[in-house]
């Protein structure tokens, strides 16, 4: 806990308290910063910025892979304020990390109750769509994001592979694209992807009549087509979103 001084014999201020805490982050010296931060709570400080403070340790832990403290670091904040809409991400990112996918979901649906246009809370939603197979729905909420913030680089990724999931090659090699331009680092992993269901599409490319299909499913609305169903013979397919059965008239 080199440079950093805990109070004992007289009471610190919160604005002293906040500082060492985030001289502590800055420095990477996590245990230093939980400290400081930790008598801010005992003392019966309850801020918005010791929330932030609390979630930016929270990330720290997290790149580290300490789930457990980084899991600590994120229910604090949110104890502190509750409508801390930052926290409520991050811990729905940690979530999605330790494949709770439905707490994920349920911790950014409440950021975005709390803040409607919170766009990186869109951004981290629709990745778990995509990471769901919900293609759809991811498509629709990282453009939401993207409206608002066009700059996401990460959401521009996993809106190319919403739009390969969905069959939409052109438009994912654009997203991926714009990904790449705004520094996106995975590229090579992404197109990989993209390629590989390209390749499946295309092997699933009927030599059958396909005209009889309905251009959406009766039971989604998901939109059909020769590339994007499974065949089950040549009258008979299902849908590849619901798995609904589509037979011809």
């Amino acid at each position: 806990m080199s440079g950093m001084k805990l109070f004992r014999g007289s009471t610190p201020t919160l604005q002293t308290l906040l500082d060492q805490g985030r001289n502590a982050l800055r420095d990477k010296n996590l245990q230093a910063a939980e400290a400081t931060l930790a008598q801010a709570v005992s003392l019966g400080f309850r801020t918005q910025q010791l929330a932030e403070l609390y979630t930016l340790l929270g990330q720290r832990y997290q790149k580290q892979n300490k789930y457990e403290a980084a899991q600590a670091a994120f229910s604090t904040a949110i104890d502190i304020d509750n409508n801390y809409a930052p926290a409520w991400n991050n811990q729905g990112i940690l979530h999605r990390l330790r494949d709770n996918l439905d707490e994920a979901e349920k911790c950014y649906q409440r950021a975005l109750e709390i803040q409607p246009d919170y766009a990186y809370a869109m951004a981290s939603l629709g990745a778990l769509y995509v990471f769901k197979k919900a293609p759809h729905q991811a498509i629709e909420v990282l453009g939401n994001a993207l409206a608002l913030i066009p700059s996401i680089a990460i959401a521009h990724a996993n809106l190319a592979l919403a739009q390969a999931m969905v069959g939409n090659f052109n438009e994912a090699n654009k997203s991926l694209h714009q990904a790449t331009t705004l520094g996106y680092q995975n590229t090579k992993v992404i197109q990989a992807r993209i390629s590989a269901l390209q390749a499946l599409a295309q092997s699933n490319t009927p030599s059958r009549d396909a005209s009889w299909l309905p251009s959406d499913c009766l039971r989604c609305s998901a939109p059909i087509s020769p590339t994007t169903v499974n065949w089950t013979s040549d009258t008979t397919a299902d849908c590849a979103y619901c798995g609904g059965n589509i037979t011809k008239p």
